[in-house]
């Protein structure tokens, strides 16, 4: 869906406000967002589908730095949007490579198979959901097809956690490559994602720890075979 998104902002004059006399907060977005979210569960509650279904809630990149909230002498007036993430308040990072960027919610829902309250922080990349949603649908991928994808249909069902060991994003001609730990930018910049999950420290090439020089090279040789550039 659209939601949560703002109004354009690429024509002559601005669109007419809501009734509110602007246009809709961030929070009720999402608020609009969730009720339609629950019109899809109900039915499926409804027609007798909800234990044969499963539901996959994600998105395509973070939360947007700001929302457009109202217009003045055709000017768009924009407001900050923060997120609350484990205590912490994070700002936004849509089009940005760093975690507020890229690391997004995915909420999986099957009644009856997905125990309720599991937190799990496999490391999942969009080119797993085609291969995940056909192992779940126990279809054929057609002959010869190929895919950077690794289905997490395992941990789904309960059985195993996903056997994906790194993840890699593009964006605007830079890219990263990272595993659960450490995250590799093309550029060179070295994180230790589990003690600095807001990427405020390089790790160091003159101080680097053994285990930093190990998982450096690994992902400068994954980053070189994706991207064909050697940070």
């Amino acid at each position: 869906m659209a939601l949560c998104h703002d109004v354009t902002d690429d024509l002559q004059e601005p669109v007419p406000f809501g009734p509110q006399g602007r246009y809709q907060t961030y929070t009720e977005m999402i608020e609009a967002m969730d009720l339609r979210v629950g019109r899809i569960v109900n039915a499926l509650e409804r027609l007798g589908m909800r234990e044969r279904t499963v539901i996959l809630f994600t998105g395509d990149n973070g939360t947007s730095k700001s929302y457009i909230h109202s217009a003045q002498d055709g000017q768009m007036i924009r407001r900050p949007v923060y997120s609350k993430i484990d205590g912490r308040s994070v700002r936004g990072g849509k089009g940005e490579l760093t975690n507020a960027g890229t690391n997004v919610p995915l909420i999986a829902s099957w009644q009856g198979t997905i125990a309720r309250g599991q937190v799990i922080d496999d490391l999942v990349d969009f080119s797993d959901f085609l291969p995940t949603l056909a192992d779940l649908a126990q279809a054929k991928l057609p002959a010869g097809f190929r895919t950077d994808g690794q289905s997490f249909a395992s941990r789904i069902r309960g059985e195993s956690a996903s056997s994906r060991q790194g993840a890699f994003s593009e964006h605007r001609g830079k890219s990263w490559v990272r595993t659960q730990r450490w995250k590799l930018y093309d550029g060179g910049r070295l994180f230790d994602l589990a003690n600095d999950p807001e990427e405020k420290t390089v790790v160091s090439t003159v101080k680097e720890l053994p285990m930093a020089k190990v998982a450096r090279k690994k992902l400068q040789r994954a980053l070189a075979s994706l991207t064909g550039k050697v940070p």
